[in-house]
């Protein structure tokens, strides 16, 4: 008989590794490798290609500064990011150098156009009831 096991609590949010547990295993801190996130469901490519990555050596090997270029659904943007806000959350995922250019699909990558990919907020918005008071 199969014991049934009954899981409790939210689940998991982020199914991945820290950004700098990868890129500190891999020569030169991974310049040039391509990094995913777990949390990209796309249809279109989304991906970071590291351009620069210097970890801090702390204790857990989390902290650190990584610059890299960006692509969202399939827009490449202009400027580099800097990650090291969010390196430490466990949700990168090592691209193999052999599915790279299967996973990129680098002929059907744009170039970021503000005209296109400009998120436009509203100049004014109405307030909530309860903020009405």
């Amino acid at each position: 008989i199969m014991p049934i096991y009954k899981y409790f609590g939210a689940p998991a949010k982020y199914h991945g590794k820290p950004l700098f547990h990868i890129i500190s295993n891999l020569k030169d801190f991974g310049r040039g490798r391509i990094i995913t996130r777990a949390g990209f469901k796309d249809e279109k490519p989304s991906f970071y290609r590291i351009l620069f990555a210097q970890p801090l050596m702390d204790q857990k090997s989390e902290e650190g500064r990584a610059i890299v270029e960006k692509v969202r659904n399939g827009v490449r943007y202009s400027e580099p990011v800097d990650l090291s806000r969010i390196a430490s959350l466990p949700d990168f995922i090592l691209v193999p150098r052999k599915d790279e250019d299967k996973f990129c699909k680098w002929n059907e990558l744009r170039d970021y156009d503000p005209s296109l990919d400009m998120v436009v907020e509203p100049k004014y918005y109405s307030a909530p009831p309860l903020l009405r008071l």
